[in-house]
């Protein structure tokens, strides 16, 4: 599937359409990573999903591409096409929800080059090469403060570590409880967002729909009063600073709501993506007791993390892969939505605007060609392949690729290398971990473990739930 020319897809596309169509997207709305895997398995690598009133021709209104030629056809299209967004419940008019729904990540043109230009020095690779030291030091002391022997959510910890070194290292906020009250904030309105109930727009105190229009203001006011303490300062300080500083193409500042958008969906970003990585990668672990030896070996001949160096900690060659094969098997965004910004011909194919056209890292990482035993974790397969960005793209791929992979990369690392030396995991018999997809893929509702001290008694955890459908494992009695 994955070898289809460029341009092949107008003409090869299976189409469902009518009832099959919104059947198809109850689908993905339920549960998109065993949808797309379905709808791949039965129609190929390119699908278009069709929809009309009844007496009307059907027209097309979504495309599922599937593959690295796809994936590079689209994501190098920045002309036609831009990303969708993350908080997509719709806001009325003038509503700093409507305004929440255009972040960075929506911007096209000038609009998103403008604001990349503000981004970019502070997730540039010199700007991730110096805070190394403190992401070092702030990760290994919350990891090192994670309570042994206790019934904890591994998610939690992870979380509240993550947003400690993004707040502090990219906002420039030291005061934990400020970064504690932003992050619960930030994760209470996305999860308000990802609530199908929330689209039914009833203006009725209580009800889904009001609650993230009222989160939208309260998140618009923190932010409002925690850049108001930027203004003056140089661009270059922190990503407060950077965009408080931030001049359109016209001159104009941002307003209010502009601001609570980017910073809302860039701190979100920030944290979430780590968090929910390093959560899997250690309970992949967990699953794995030969590779969670190995990597133990690995880290016990290294200098201890607290004193690591960037280029030693670079040099870990199994570390590297680990967090490389996590990436692949639970990828933070297994689906890639874009939307056309113009009508689009295409070959065959006359693309209205509007139309959202669905990528898949978690199809494409699947592909045995490219990566054998592609449902195993198999971190050894890194020092035997050389993916193209358009075969690996667990941050996206092209010129509109996360800007955070670096940091991001640093934090898994370091994480990793703390977390190993010190714990392992033990859970209840049969524990269950399920997934939930809210833009990126989550723990569901968490990940409770107990942390034991690192006694080197790697023995594979037993656990079921949904989670268990992305990673093979032999049963080991």
């Amino acid at each position: 599937m994955h070898s289809a020319t460029a341009g092949q897809w107008q003409e090869d596309a299976a189409q469902v359409s009518g009832v099959r169509a919104f059947l198809a997207g109850m689908e993905f709305t339920r549960d998109p990573i065993r949808a797309v895997e379905r709808y791949h398995r039965r129609f190929g690598s390119a699908i278009a999903f069709a929809y009309g009133a009844p007496g009307r021709p059907a027209r097309i209104r979504s495309i599922l591409l599937l593959g690295p030629t796809y994936n590079r056809e689209i994501l190098t299209n920045t002309d036609s096409l831009r990303p969708s967004g993350l908080w997509s419940v719709p806001g009325p008019r003038g509503s700093v929800q409507r305004a929440m729904k255009f972040s960075y990540v929506t911007a096209s043109g000038a609009e998103h080059t403008e604001l990349a230009r503000t981004l970019g020095p502070h997730l540039s690779r010199p700007r991730v090469d110096s805070h190394f030291e403190a992401i070092r030091d702030i990760t290994v002391r919350g990891v090192a403060g994670w309570p042994v022997g206790e019934r904890v959510d591994l998610y939690s910890l992870a979380r509240q570590v993550g947003q400690h070194a993004a707040f502090t290292l990219l906002f420039g906020e030291s005061d934990l409880e400020r970064v504690c009250t932003f992050g619960k904030q930030l994760a209470d309105y996305h999860r308000a967002n990802w609530q199908f109930r929330s689209y039914l727009r009833l203006r009725i105190p209580g009800m889904p729909y009001e609650d993230v229009l009222s989160r939208a203001e309260r998140l618009r006011d923190f932010v409002s009063k925690w850049v108001d303490e930027r203004r003056g300062c140089p661009a270059s300080q922190d990503l407060r600073a950077a965009f408080v500083a931030h001049r359109n193409g016209k001159g104009e500042p941002l307003t209010a709501e502009q601001l609570a958008a980017h910073l809302n969906f860039l701190g979100w970003a920030a944290y979430e993506t780590m968090s929910s990585t390093l959560s899997w990668t250690v309970f992949l672990l967990a699953l794995h007791p030969n590779v969670h030896g190995d990597l133990a070996d690995e880290l016990a001949a290294a200098p201890p993390v607290a004193t690591i160096s960037q280029e030693r900690l670079a040099a870990l060659p199994l570390l590297d892969a680990v967090v490389k094969e996590a990436l692949r098997l639970v990828p933070p965004t297994p689906m890639l939505v874009w939307r056309t910004i113009r009508d689009w011909e295409t070959g065959s194919l006359r693309l209205t605007r509007g139309t959202r056209i669905a990528l898949s890292p978690h199809v494409t990482h699947r592909i045995p060609e490219i990566y054998p035993e592609p449902r195993r974790f198999r971190p050894d397969r890194w020092s035997r392949i050389k993916p193209t960005q358009y075969e690996y793209l667990p941050f996206g791929a092209g010129p509109r690729r996360c800007p955070g992979y670096g940091f991001a990369n640093e934090f898994l690392k370091v994480a990793l290398a703390a977390f190993v030396p010190r714990f392992r995991l033990d859970a209840s018999p049969g524990v269950r971990i399920d997934r939930v997809y809210w833009g990126i893929t989550m723990p569901k509702p968490g990940i409770p473990v107990r942390l034991l001290p690192q006694d080197r008694s790697f023995r594979p955890m037993r656990a079921t739930g949904d989670i268990r459908e992305l990673v093979d494992v032999d049963d080991v009695s």
